[in-house]
């Protein structure tokens, strides 16, 4: 909740179109180059990923036409490889953004 609670201080404190413009996106350099693809097909992605040995995150934004989801993913301890758990993080804000999107709660 600190995270998205801060997520959600950038975006409405007048200062997220700066701040989006220094996060990652899908297709673009950086850490979510490879990742996130089908993202495009509901909204912009703007995210910062998080990695330490056992550890994986994802913390940002997702923008579509019907507004914005503010989330963070952490995947703490894992057993999994971490290939496996980003696979399963990026799945996870996709159908979280697919889900609001296709309700109308986004």
């Amino acid at each position: 909740r600190m995270e998205t609670g801060l997520l959600e201080k950038i975006l409405n404190g007048g200062q997220y179109d700066i701040f989006k413009k220094l996060l990652a996106q899908p297709g673009q350099f950086g850490t979510l180059k490879n990742r996130l693809s089908v993202t495009n097909s509901i909204g912009k992605v703007y995210a910062k990923t998080g990695t330490l040995a056992a550890t994986k995150a994802l913390a940002g934004f997702v923008e579509s036409s019907k507004g914005i989801l503010i989330f963070s993913i952490i995947g703490d301890e894992l057993t999994i490889p971490c290939y496996l758990a980003m696979d399963v993080i990026d799945d996870t804000v996709y159908q979280h953004a697919k889900y609001l999107q296709d309700k109308n709660l986004m």
